[in-house]
């Protein structure tokens, strides 16, 4: 039985068995992305291959825009950013109270350029995540977000304060 399980264990990635969908495996591989272009493009290759779900989805928007933002092209930027932009969005419009989804939206608006016209939503989004954060249960994303809001520079001391409670 062991020799079995074995030989399913190392062949599970050849046949595609190995497929990763984890949330925080994805979740790290996000916060990387934006400082690399092949981790970016394996987080792509990664949620392309997992089933559908909303918080995959709102990834697979995210790692879009953030790969426009490594592509030359201006063509391919533009094209891969509005994408991206189009898959987020529709993934938050079915799903505005979940709170990753707005996460996602809020650090991908606060890293890009104005120019592209995409910041209407941070104070919404950043009045959302504080008054929905005490109350998530997910310990790692709770952990990520607190981070995001230590380190990002957009929110007051005070909002500092009020997630360390």
């Amino acid at each position: 039985m062991m020799k079995i399980f074995l030989i399913f264990s190392l062949l599970a990635p050849v046949f595609g068995y190995a497929n990763d969908c984890g949330l925080i495996k994805v979740r790290s591989m996000y916060e990387k992305s934006v400082s690399s272009e092949s981790v970016t493009e394996n987080l792509i290759e990664q949620l392309n291959s997992c089933p559908e779900s909303t918080v995959l989805d709102a990834y697979m928007g995210a790692a879009q825009m953030i790969l426009a933002k490594h592509a030359w092209n201006p063509i391919r930027k533009s094209s891969l950013f509005f994408s991206g932009k189009n898959i987020l969005e529709k993934t938050i419009l079915r799903n505005f109270d979940a709170i990753e989804l707005r996460f996602l939206r809020l650090t991908i608006q606060l890293s890009i350029p104005s120019f592209l016209g995409y910041k209407s939503s941070i104070e919404i989004d950043k009045q959302f995540i504080l008054s929905n954060y005490l109350n998530l249960n997910d310990v790692d994303l709770k952990t990520r977000i607190k981070s995001f809001i230590i380190n990002s520079g957009c929110f007051t001391q005070s909002d500092i304060k009020y997630i360390q409670l």
